[in-house]
């Protein structure tokens, strides 16, 4: 057998290939010569090709060719039902089909699913199934007829549809899938199963549990990437923010936590809020950050000032004069700590801070090489200058 399989050549590419050359059944050489007849009266591609007159182990086709040569479009395989050849006979083919193939459909593919099981849409039970299965698998006459079944008529009603089913283990899964729904219980109308302890404290949150508990978002983007939401260790959370509970019991994402089930949050979110109490620790201060705050409440009490002798009540000053008034403050705040820092303030600096948080309601005027702080719009003249070097204000 082996030796005749060496000889066998492909009809269609003219190529000889034993491990690839798939010799020629009663079936499907009857549906290559109707496929060339079709191909010869339209002049078509593969109209030379020359088949062989019967079944030999010397010449057969390639899968990939067999799939080209049948494969015709619509126009052309509306008359295949009006070409006959000499084909096998189809009565033994209905008497074996235990009534399994009522509705069938013609699929045309290539060998290798025409060599596969025939599945039908609407197996009667699954033991019917099963039986039929094995008698197709049995039966090799069977089988070989069965190719042949896209070249029947398709008026004949006991023929409408056909699914080709690749493999056994997937016609083993579609029986499988059709026991379990012949066994699948009826739905009723009663309360359904109790669910998990981790589903039902799922169902008992709000729609807004989908959000980050810090930024009270569901998305957010970090240098264009979205970071996604992940569950938070409710418990563990709670003791980090332990020693913070006097900062934090009153505020709304400490009150969330502590009504929540399932607390999500972006991981970015978590280390910002984190990094934020660290304001709240008990460190000690240094000398920098005693001279930090010493100047800036001395720079709120200059602000208030301002607010009341400047913006309120339209008066002007010498810009000496409020740095003056600012290094003096310092020192007093020290002092009724004990303490002796320096206090003096570069003019530049202490002027931005002033531009920075009075914006266009303040002016300064330079007359004299002498800088003067004022309202928005007051015009200083002469007189107005005078009055100030007396009283250093007008």
């Amino acid at each position: 057998m082996f030796e005749k399989m060496k000889c066998v050549s492909c009809v269609i590419c003219k190529q000889k290939d034993a491990r690839k050359v798939n010799p020629f059944t009663k079936s499907t050489l009857n549906k290559c010569k109707i496929t060339l007849k079709i191909r010869q009266e339209n002049n078509l591609k593969y109209c030379d090709v020359i088949l062989p007159s019967e079944v030999s182990f010397k010449e057969g086709y390639h899968r990939q060719c067999y799939a080209n040569f049948t494969s015709l479009k619509k126009q052309y395989k509306q008359n295949l039902s009006t070409i006959s050849l000499e084909s096998p006979p189809t009565s033994d083919i209905l008497s074996r089909s235990y009534q399994v193939f009522e509705n069938i459909e013609v699929v045309q593919t290539t060998p290798e699913l025409e060599d596969s099981v025939l599945f039908p849409d609407n197996p009667p039970t699954s033991y019917q199934v099963v039986e039929s299965i094995e008698d197709v698998q049995m039966t090799p006459e069977y089988e070989d007829s069965v190719l042949f079944l896209d070249n029947l008529s398709r008026s004949d009603e006991s023929f409408e549809n056909i699914e080709i089913v690749k493999t056994e283990p997937q016609l083993e899964e579609s029986v499988n899938y059709i026991n379990n729904q012949d066994h699948q219980p009826e739905v009723q109308d009663s309360p359904g199963p109790t669910p998990e302890p981790a589903t039902a404290d799922l169902y008992a949150l709000s729609e807004n549990t989908n959000v980050c508990i810090f930024c009270t978002r569901a998305r957010r983007k970090v240098k264009g990437k979205h970071i996604p939401l992940f569950s938070l260790e409710k418990d563990a959370l709670i003791n980090t923010l332990q020693p913070y509970k006097e900062f934090l019991e009153n505020t709304t994402v400490y009150k969330t936590l502590q009504s929540s089930v399932d607390v999500k949050a972006h991981r970015n979110c978590r280390v910002e809020y984190i990094n934020s109490l660290r304001m709240y620790n008990n460190k000690p201060k240094t000398e920098y950050h005693k001279k930090l705050e010493y100047r800036d409440k001395a720079f709120q009490e200059v602000c208030f000032f301002i607010d009341e002798n400047i913006v309120k009540d339209k008066k002007c000053f010498f810009f000496s004069f409020l740095c003056q008034y600012y290094t003096e403050t310092v020192k007093k705040l020290a002092a009724e700590n004990g303490e002796e820092i320096d206090s003096n303030v570069g003019a530049a600096f202490f002027q931005q801070k002033l531009r920075k948080k009075y914006g266009d309601l303040l002016d300064f005027t330079l007359m004299h090489h002498k800088k003067i702080v004022g309202p928005k719009g007051r015009q200083i003249d002469e007189y107005l200058y005078s009055l100030i070097q007396e009283k250093n204000i007008v």
